[in-house]
């Protein structure tokens, strides 16, 4: 298997963490960036970010919290 690079640094040493779902993540040995090995592929990404995902927010009282941080992913993007 090949070694992951880090996304910010490239730094090749990374610790593995633990799973969210079913995909591994690692931190970066040098700054200390968290990050998924391997990445998930492009119909994956399709799921997890399907066509309501930036523009739904939940009701209730989380909403104006969700609204902000889907704002701020997307600005971000």
């Amino acid at each position: 298997m090949v070694e992951p690079a880090c996304p910010v640094d490239g730094t090749k040493e990374s610790v593995p963490l633990f799973e969210v779902d079913r995909y591994p993540v690692r931190r970066c040995a040098r700054c200390g960036l968290l990050f998924l090995w391997p990445q998930p592929t492009g119909e994956e990404l399709k799921v997890i970010y399907g066509r309501g995902y930036f523009l739904q927010a939940p009701s209730g009282p989380d909403e104006e919290i969700f609204a902000r941080m889907k704002s701020a992913t997307a600005a971000g993007y």
